[in-house]
């Protein structure tokens, strides 16, 4: 499901690729991986709350992961003061101290 999203995403068919990120979500709900694939997806969407939402449950179960405690920040800055510069996020999988893709804070 992660690999469907994902090819979604790239041909830009954003309604797909959410149907699929929340189906990896409700497939298996305790994984934070696919709780922060929704949340990833949600924030480029301009859906804040929603990928709070999210990103609050993934905090919980791994309150030192990288990616989850900078989407949270950027999140709080779309949120709070409506930004619109770009913001680093560490991509899926990025090893730990490596910045990957640039998300626009919409």
């Amino acid at each position: 499901m992660c690999e469907l999203h994902q090819a979604f995403v790239k041909d830009d068919e954003q309604e797909q690729a959410g149907q699929c990120a929340r189906a990896a979500v409700t497939a298996e709900p305790s994984l934070v991986s696919r709780r922060l694939l929704l949340a990833r997806w949600l924030f480029q969407q301009g859906q804040f709350q929603e990928a709070k939402t999210e990103l609050e449950w993934c905090s919980v179960r791994e309150p030192g992961n990288a990616e989850v405690r900078a989407l949270r920040s950027a999140v709080f800055d779309a949120l709070h003061n409506n930004r619109k510069s770009m913001v680093n996020v560490p991509s899926a999988g990025a090893q730990k101290g490596r910045i990957g893709a640039s998300i626009p804070a919409p």
